[in-house]
């Protein structure tokens, strides 16, 4: 408990896991009613031409109706999902947590040897305390700051080679002496940092209405089977032109219908590129495959090899991050 127990960083993860939650929940949502809002817009202004010749009189009013669906579409795609502070904070908080989560990880893995000697001995665990309490108060005063000098952190870092939240930790790390308290750590640590990241991401490729992986394939395949759908319109109009004698109601119906089609297409584009969901599902599959990679090197190494894998997760853990981070940053939910 005293290794893996942290309450003052649990406190600290407390205050951005629940608005990061709330943030990314809105961001989707605004996200959603820009592209609803934008495809109700074309569906409108593509019927206006049918609507003319059953009512005309509405043509006005329905004309107006879609230039402010339009107009609200612009407004919360622009001002509220890409320049809005909604998805910044939604990415702010969800950034923070994920290094604080990785600086929990990366004090035990630098400094196994005390972590070792606390479990042991009651009377070293004052100097753990010690240590965390400085690692603590490191994080907060010298390394969090606003999101956008993260960002701009991360984005330098090409070479995915920082990932340390401490500079002294980017020296190899010390190998704790063999012993019952050090093999329970190595223990620990497994199910902790190996066990616990497979099984989210695990969870996360299943297959389910929640999975990233299922909502893209079903995006595109509906993408795909309206596409089909609007060229057998786009075929029916050219043979009505050919063939038939009164023209203007069958060739308004079918490119009133093509017009609906087209927007619906886009719109499904849109939130397939929009909520990333293809990207996401790669990189859980990318992940989950690493941390499987990992943790087999772990189970069949010595101490010495243990804290090397113990040290590559934390570069992996980052390199997710930064993944997520950029390109969820760069999403966008624009028609």
């Amino acid at each position: 408990a005293p290794i893996f127990d942290w309450p003052e960083l649990r406190e600290l993860f407390g205050a951005h896991d629940p608005p990061a939650g709330h943030f990314r929940a809105r961001t989707r949502r605004l996200g959603l009613a820009a592209v609803g809002l934008g495809c109700a817009s074309l569906v409108l202004s593509a019927l206006l031409a049918a609507i003319s010749l059953v009512a005309p009189g509405a043509v006005a009013w329905l004309g107006a109706l879609a230039a402010l669906l339009a107009v609200a579409s612009g407004v919360c795609g622009f001002r509220r999902v890409l320049s809005g502070r909604d998805k910044a904070r939604w990415l702010n908080h969800r950034f923070w947590t994920e290094r604080m989560r990785q600086l929990h990880f990366q004090l035990i893995a630098n400094n196994l040897p005390a972590a070792s000697a606390a479990i042991a001995d009651p009377a070293r665990r004052e100097e753990w305390l010690a240590l965390r309490a400085a690692a603590l108060d490191g994080f907060e005063h010298a390394y969090m700051g606003p999101l956008a000098e993260s960002l701009e952190r991360m984005r330098d870092d090409l070479a995915l080679d920082r990932p340390w939240l401490d500079d002294r930790w980017s020296e190899p790390a010390p190998v704790p002496e063999p012993s019952p308290a050090t093999d329970e750590l190595f223990l620990l640590l497994k199910r902790q940092r190996f066990g616990i990241q497979r099984r989210y991401t695990t969870y996360k490729l299943m297959e389910g209405r929640h999975s990233p992986k299922t909502r893209s394939r079903w995006l595109r395949m509906s993408a795909d089977l309206l596409t089909m759908l609007a060229l057998l319109v786009a075929v029916a109009l050219g043979l009505f032109y050919l063939f038939a004698e009164s023209r203007d109601l069958p060739v308004a119906i079918l490119a009133g219908g093509g017009g609906p089609l087209a927007a619906f297409i886009l719109s499904l584009r849109v939130l397939d590129e929009g909520l990333l969901l293809r990207s996401e599902a790669e990189r859980y599959s990318w992940y989950l495959a690493a941390v499987e990679s990992l943790e087999r090197r772990y189970d069949a190494g010595d101490a010495v090899a243990k804290v090397a894998v113990l040290r590559e997760m934390e570069r992996l853990s980052y390199q997710e991050l930064r993944w997520f981070t950029v390109t969820f940053d760069e999403s966008r939910f624009v028609m």
